[in-house]
C-alpha cells in the first residue's frame, strides 16, 4: 500500500466522471493514468477492509486481473494508494488511460443495424465468457464498456462477484436492470431480444433460462 496525501495526489488532475450518487470520482491524473477515488467510510472501517484486503479499490484490481486472465481487455491495474486522514476518500485504484475510446452506449446509435448486431454479438459473448467463469459483473450496463477505433472493447469499472451461485441468482436480473433502468430505449426491441437469446444459448446451463416476461 502507498499512502499518499489526496491534495498532492490529484493535483493538476482532471475530472473525467463524478458518481452523484456518492460512490466516488474517476480522475485523470497528471501523468495521464486513471484514477477512480472511493468514498471512506470512516478510518477503522477503512483500515478494516484495507486490512482484510477488502477495500473497494483492492476489489476492483482483483477484478481487473480476473477479466484479463480470461482474455478480456480492462485498463492495465497500475497501483492503489490509500489517503492520509482526514479525507473524503478511503483511497484510488490508479489504471491505465485507454485511448481514442468511448462508451458503447454513446457509439451505438451512430452505428448502422448490421454493425450494432455484430456489436451486440461480440458483447454477448463476453458477458458468457464472464459467467462460465463464475464472475458476476456488479454494474452490468453499456456505460461501463467502451470501444476504440479499432473496434475492441474495454470493460471498465470492473467489480466482480467471485460467485457462481450468485452468478446463478442474480445474473438476469442485472440485465434486465441494464436495459430497462441503466439504458432505456438504447436497444430496440428486436435488439433486446437478440442479446437475451444470444445470451441465453450460451449461459442457460449456469443461470437458467431468462426467467421473466418477453
Amino acid at each position: 500500500m502507498t499512502l499518499v496525501s489526496f491534495d498532492d495526489f490529484t493535483y493538476q488532475s482532471k475530472v473525467l466522471h463524478e458518481n452523484h450518487r456518492g460512490a466516488g470520482v474517476v480522475l485523470k491524473l497528471a501523468n495521464g493514468d486513471v484514477a477512480k477515488c472511493f468514498v471512506s467510510k470512516g478510518f477503522i472501517l477503512d483500515f478494516a477492509r484495507f486490512y482484510l484486503k477488502r477495500s473497494k479499490a483492492q476489489r476492483h484490481r482483483r477484478s481487473a486481473e480476473a477479466l484479463l486472465e480470461l482474455g478480456l481487455l480492462t485498463p492495465t491495474p497500475i497501483e492503489i494508494v490509500h489517503f492520509s486522514k482526514p479525507c473524503l476518500y478511503e483511497g484510488a485504484y490508479i489504471q491505465s488511460f485507454v485511448d481514442r475510446a468511448k462508451p458503447v452506449s454513446d457509439a451505438l446509435p451512430l452505428m448502422s443495424a448490421k454493425v450494432r448486431v455484430k456489436l451486440l454479438s461480440e458483447v454477448s459473448a463476453q458477458i458468457s465468457a464472464m459467467v462460465r467463469a463464475g464472475l458476476l459483473f456488479v454494474d452490468l450496463h453499456l456505460g461501463n464498456l467502451l470501444i476504440d477505433d479499432s473496434g475492441s472493447l474495454w470493460w471498465i469499472d470492473v467489480e466482480l462477484l467471485f460467485s457462481a451461485r450468485m452468478v446463478r441468482k442474480h445474473f438476469w436480473q442485472r440485465l434486465r436492470r441494464m436495459h430497462a433502468k441503466c439504458h432505456p430505449e438504447l436497444l430496440s426491441g428486436v435488439e433486446w431480444v437478440l442479446l437475451r437469446n444470444l445470451l441465453e444459448e450460451q449461459v442457460a446451463q449456469y443461470c437458467g433460462p431468462y426467467p421473466f416476461e418477453a
